[in-house]
C-alpha cells in the first residue's frame, strides 16, 4: 500500500509540474482578455504578432464594433459616443472607455472588435477584413483562463490528491478488519466442533467392555 501511495504521488508531483501545451508556451496565456479595472480603458488597435495590426500603415480603414450589451455600435476614428471614443492613428487607433459618461457602466463588458480593411500580404491589389477581438471583464476571475499550465490547477489537485489517499487508506483498513473477522470466525467453531466430538469420543469410550483374562483381552461392543 505504501507502494502505491508513493507512485501516486509522484506521478501527481509530475504532472502538476507539466505545462498544457509545452509545445506551444503562447496557448497558455490568454492575451486578449481585459481586466474591466477603472473608470477609464483603453483598447489598442495595435498587435506585434498579427498583421495589419503590427502594420498600421497598410490599414486603410478602421471600425470598431462594441459588445451586444451596447447594441453593436460601430465607430470609426475620431468618433464619439455615450462614453467610447476611437483615436486616431496617432494613438494606434485605440478604443478609449470612459465608464463615468455612461448610464449603465456594466454595458461595457463583452467582446469588442476592431474591423481593420488592409492589403493582403501576398496581392496588394486585393483587400481583406482583418479583426483584433479583446475581451473586456470576461472569465477575469475564472482560474483556467489565466497565464500558465496545469499548475493553475494545483489546488484543485492537491485537495483531490488527498481526499483520494484518506480514502484509499479506509478502504483497505475496512477490508482489513473485514478480513480478519471473517477468518476469526471460523476458528471458534472449529474448537466448538472439536468440544462436542470429544464429549461424543468420551462417552463412547465409557461404553466400551472388556472381558477376558489379564493376558487375553477382547474387546465387546
Amino acid at each position: 500500500m505504501l507502494a502505491w501511495l508513493l507512485f501516486f504521488w509522484a506521478s501527481f508531483f509530475v504532472v502538476t509540474k507539466a505545462q498544457k501545451h509545452p509545445e506551444f508556451p503562447q496557448w497558455n496565456a490568454v492575451h486578449w482578455v481585459v481586466q474591466n479595472v477603472g473608470d477609464v480603458i483603453t483598447l489598442p488597435c495595435f498587435d506585434q504578432s498579427f498583421y495589419p495590426f503590427n502594420n498600421l500603415d497598410s490599414i486603410v480603414k478602421v471600425n470598431w464594433i462594441t459588445p451586444e450589451s451596447s447594441a453593436y455600435l460601430h465607430l470609426s476614428p475620431g468618433e464619439s459616443k455615450e462614453g467610447w471614443t476611437v483615436n486616431n492613428k496617432e494613438s494606434y487607433y485605440a478604443l478609449s472607455i470612459n465608464k463615468k459618461g455612461m448610464n449603465v457602466p456594466e454595458a461595457v463588458v463583452g467582446m469588442y472588435v476592431c474591423a481593420a480593411l488592409a492589403k493582403l500580404p501576398e496581392n496588394d491589389t486585393l483587400y481583406a477584413w482583418y479583426y483584433l477581438r479583446w475581451g473586456l471583464g470576461l472569465y477575469a476571475n475564472v482560474p483556467a483562463m489565466n497565464p500558465g499550465g496545469i499548475e493553475r490547477y494545483n489546488g484543485k489537485f492537491i485537495i483531490a490528491g488527498v481526499a483520494l489517499s484518506v480514502y484509499v487508506v479506509l478502504v483497505i483498513g475496512f477490508f482489513l478488519v473485514c478480513n480478519f473477522r471473517y477468518k476469526g470466525g471460523p476458528i471458534e467453531n472449529d474448537e466448538s466442533v472439536d468440544g462436542e466430538e470429544g464429549y461424543e469420543m468420551d462417552k463412547y469410550d465409557a461404553d466400551v467392555n472388556f472381558s477376558g483374562t489379564k493376558d487375553d483381552a477382547s474387546v465387546v461392543f
